[in-house]
């Protein structure tokens, strides 16, 4: 149990993932009672999943950032060109959210509907591009 707890994929990847389906589920079951399934706009985690990646990227940073500051990282020289990158990481992670919310904005919702998303532009290409953000900064910081 330990292993699994101490393993970088679980703490980076299956905990943001585990807090978005709550955040899922604390939605669904706040609604009245007549209004209690999940709907397509409840599994539109994509958004939520990229600025999560964001959030752990920056959360790096700035712990490699002091590390390197106070010269404690055992890995100075990997994680120097690491935080050289992050810069860039960061703006093409923000160009990207801006193509996505813009995909999702022309293409993602039903004609004729006044809210109702898509399932493709609206809910799965989200959803797979946040899950690939994801695994990304996984990969990145481990």
């Amino acid at each position: 149990m330990n292993e699994l707890l101490a393993n970088s994929y679980f703490k980076d990847f299956a905990i943001p993932l585990i807090s978005v389906f709550l955040t899922i589920a604390v939605k669904v079951v706040s609604r009245k009672d007549t209004f209690m399934e999940a709907t397509k706009d409840d599994f539109a985690i994509g958004f939520d999943l990229t600025v999560t990646a964001l959030i752990l990227l920056v959360s790096y940073a700035s712990k490699i950032a002091v590390d390197i500051h106070l010269n404690i990282s055992p890995q100075i020289e990997v994680h120097k060109k690491k935080l050289e990158f992050v810069p860039w990481l960061l703006f093409f992670f923000t160009l990207g959210l801006w193509a996505l919310s813009t995909l999702v904005r022309k293409y993602g919702w039903v004609q004729n509907q006044n809210r109702e998303l898509t399932m493709v532009c609206g809910v799965i290409v989200p959803d797979i591009i946040g899950l690939a953000a994801l695994l990304f900064i996984v990969n990145y910081i481990d």
